[in-house]
């Protein structure tokens, strides 16, 4: 049976450490940070070995079981279930072809139970099987067949949450408070968030005087700034940035002539920010995971202030979340 097969050895880094006069320990330490190293390479590359040695079907040899074929965004993702008792285990090999006769297959042999083979080829249906062989090169029967069309070709979605508006209070400064919440169940794809969020500052300040000179003022400022994070199954997310906002308003009342007019001046400002997380890929058998915004109306950066005649009672900061979105990039059919 021809085919086309690409070769390369497992890496042996460790046969050819030779120390002398070292401590033990030393040595042990040594010889133990290259066998991770060891271990880690041959476990993220499709480690081949001699192709041209006789294979052997034996009955002793387990069938390979669960072979999973996932096209994604221009590969297809393999994956299946470990042998089981098997101790002397070289390598799966797995065939690639475009029938499922295999007439004329792609082989790759790798020791791990996961390989991603890219493909530049749109609509692209392939057949993928795997056996084990073992360390006398005797083989198990092929695995079932799977098979996947992959295309070049993706959609993206967006799940928008409902707009939420929050009163922070300053009486509970510095805490924080939960402002949205997103539950993103898996798909083979990758994902984002899309947050729009923004610090209303109100002044509702109304002042009725009776008796008010020319020369006097009556004054009220807020100044609400407000930090924000991300928490992912609960625990803050610490590569999406930080966001603060700051909002104003103000509340201006002055005598035009003495005790018969008066001026009033208002102003409110609205800050707006937005975050767009990283991309996060899964492959689709994750459990369901939830976001959750929240938000912090900061002492140190926020004031109240009133001057003039009479006592005012100060506005909060109200937090808008605009957008609350889960982008989804997924592939497409």
């Amino acid at each position: 049976m021809a085919g086309n097969v690409g070769r390369y050895q497992i890496g042996r880094p460790l046969q050819d450490v030779r120390l002398r006069n070292w401590p033990a320990g030393k040595v042990a330490q040594l010889k133990r940070a290259v066998e991770l190293m060891e271990n880690e390479l041959n476990s993220t590359m499709a480690s081949q070995v001699d192709q041209g040695q006789a294979r052997v079907l034996s009955p002793k040899v387990p069938v390979v079981t669960g072979l999973t074929i996932r096209a994604g965004f221009k590969n297809f993702l393999i994956t299946y279930n470990a042998a089981k008792g098997i101790q002397d285990l070289l390598f799966y090999e797995i065939q690639k072809d475009a029938t499922p006769k295999f007439a004329n297959p792609t082989t790759f042999t790798i020791p791990q139970t996961t390989l991603t083979i890219p493909t530049t080829t749109e609509h692209e249906t392939v057949y993928f099987r795997v056996r084990v062989i073992n360390s006398k090169f005797q083989v198990g029967r092929w695995s079932k067949t799977a098979t996947a069309t992959g295309s070049s070709n993706f959609r993206i979605s967006v799940v928008r949450q409902a707009k939420q508006a929050v009163l922070l209070t300053w009486a509970t400064r510095d805490n924080w408070f939960n402002m949205a919440f997103a539950t993103y169940s898996p798909t083979a794809a990758s994902m984002c968030l899309h947050i729009h969020a923004g610090v209303w500052t109100k002044c509702t300040a109304v002042k009725t005087p009776t008796t008010m000179a020319a020369t006097t003022q009556y004054i009220v400022t807020n100044t609400n700034e407000v930090n924000f994070r991300i928490l992912r199954n609960g625990v803050e997310m610490t590569n999406v940035g930080t966001m603060n906002v700051q909002g104003s308003a103000s509340y201006l009342l002055r005598a035009e002539e003495e005790d018969t007019q008066y001026q009033q001046e208002r102003e409110e400002q609205t800050d707006v920010h937005t975050i767009i997380t990283p991309f996060e890929t899964f492959v689709g058998n994750e459990a369901s995971v939830v976001y959750t915004l929240q938000a912090m109306l900061v002492g140190s950066g926020s004031s109240r202030t009133a001057s003039g005649n009479g006592v005012v009672t100060l506005d909060e900061a109200t937090v808008v979340i605009d957008c609350f979105d889960v982008v989804e990039i997924v592939q497409s059919f």
